[in-house]
């Protein structure tokens, strides 16, 4: 976003309560979304403005306030937390996590190739967030790349759960293929993936020959296996693994010593027998 660009907007460097505007960082159906400063938390976060011409129209504002405030009251690790809605000097507006992380497309590029962990990373946790949905029979949007969004830390979250723009999603399964279907879609502009992953997507698509799911949750735990048998932790060596390798090798010296020490003693027997 270009300075001249931030400047010329009317909220930013305001105050709206506790937020101070920074900059516009996208556009929502309600109007636009900002990052801002928390003074109260210091912390950074979204805030979403509701578009005064929206704002105008019967119902719209208390339908922004409905949805947000319902969007709060679902606390998951693979969901943005919404922290507030309200009003402040007639603006209004919805506070929620900020997510630093790159657009989905951009998140599973790696190079000219396909970052396999981060989109392993991304179907389980869109998995996990859908499980939790229809677990609390939530209606909400079929998975869609525009509402997934990404932090630098690897941490992938979904938002606009309501299903505003589009009927809501029928079943679990149809959820499994979309997901399927929006993985595919994304991976096939990028680049080809190893035929592990390729099995993995073919079987939440049902492909035949593919082992298929029976959940979310199925597809959330196979992807954290997957990841997992892939791209394995690298262990550091800590100061306890030191004293603890030191003993092994010690105990394995002492042992290995004995045994010199016998076969040492039982030739010296033996060329003491021959003697006689």
């Amino acid at each position: 976003m270009s300075e001249a660009a931030s400047t010329s907007d009317p909220l930013v460097g305001r105050m709206v309560r506790a937020y101070k505007i920074k900059e516009p960082i996208g556009v929502s159906r309600w109007g636009k979304v900002y990052r801002a400063f928390q003074t109260t938390m210091d912390r950074t976060v979204a805030v979403r403005v509701l578009s005064p011409g929206i704002a105008a129209l019967p119902g719209k504002i208390e339908h922004f306030l409905e949805e947000t405030r319902a969007d709060a009251s679902l606390m998951h690790p693979h969901l943005v937390t919404v922290y507030e809605a309200g009003q402040s000097d007639g603006t209004y507006f919805c506070a929620m996590e900020y997510m630093d992380g790159p657009p989905l497309a951009r998140f599973l590029r790696q190079g000219d190739g396909v970052d396999e962990h981060h989109l392993l990373q991304a179907i389980a946790g869109v998995a996990r967030a859908l499980d939790f949905l229809w677990q609390r029979n939530v209606p909400h949007q079929p998975p869609a790349d525009k509402n997934v969004l990404t932090a630098t830390d690897g941490t992938v979250k979904l938002i606009n759960v309501a299903p505003a723009e589009m009927p809501a999603s029928p079943s679990a399964r149809e959820d499994v293929v979309n997901l399927a279907v929006m993985v595919a879609t994304l991976t096939n502009d990028i680049g080809p993936v190893t035929k592990p992953i390729s099995e993995f997507v073919e079987g939440m698509l049902g492909a035949e020959g593919c082992k298929q799911f029976a959940s979310l949750a199925e597809v959330a735990s196979t992807a954290e296996a997957l990841d997992r048998e892939l791209f394995p932790p690298v262990r550091l060596a800590t100061p306890g693994d030191s004293r603890a390798g030191s003993k092994r090798g010690g105990l394995l010296w002492v042992i290995v010593m004995a045994s010199v020490g016998i076969a040492v003693l039982a030739l010296l027997m033996w060329a003491w027998v021959r003697r006689r």
